[in-house]
């Protein structure tokens, strides 16, 4: 029965268990963004019921609630990226540097994921005997 092992759909091969690990982190990804998105959720759900709070003790003017300054506020995401300089635009032995640490952090985190996989494989798999 040892050849059912070199068959592709066998779940003891290398890259079946790759895709179960994949699909596994891929899952913890995908909850950790719910829970993320939950969570701001929640902020803004707590930022309106103290802003009713304010209103109900006379803080701020009802027509505070009505106000839609959401839509005018910078979202998360452009708050968080870096703002080039002129200087760094034009400085093309920058650019070339970030390129060049940008591959060699995709090789890393390869090499790295290929050894979670293994050190995966290693201690989910079983015996097939």
């Amino acid at each position: 029965l040892k050849f059912l092992q070199k068959k592709k759909w066998h779940p003891l091969t290398i890259e079946n268990l790759e895709a179960v690990w994949l699909a596994e982190q891929k899952h913890k990804e995908t909850k950790n963004l719910i829970k993320e998105h939950n969570k701001r959720i929640e902020e803004e759900r707590k930022d309106e019921e103290m802003k009713r709070a304010q209103v109900k003790a006379g803080l701020i003017p009802e027509s505070d609630l009505l106000k839609m300054t959401w839509m005018y506020d910078v979202p998360s995401i452009a708050q968080n990226k870096p703002s080039n300089t002129l200087e760094e635009f034009f400085n093309a032995d920058a650019e070339l540097e970030n390129v060049e640490n940008e591959d060699e952090r995709r090789k890393r985190e390869a090499k790295e994921r290929k050894d979670r996989i293994m050190w995966w494989i290693m201690n989910n798999a079983k015996d097939v005997k």
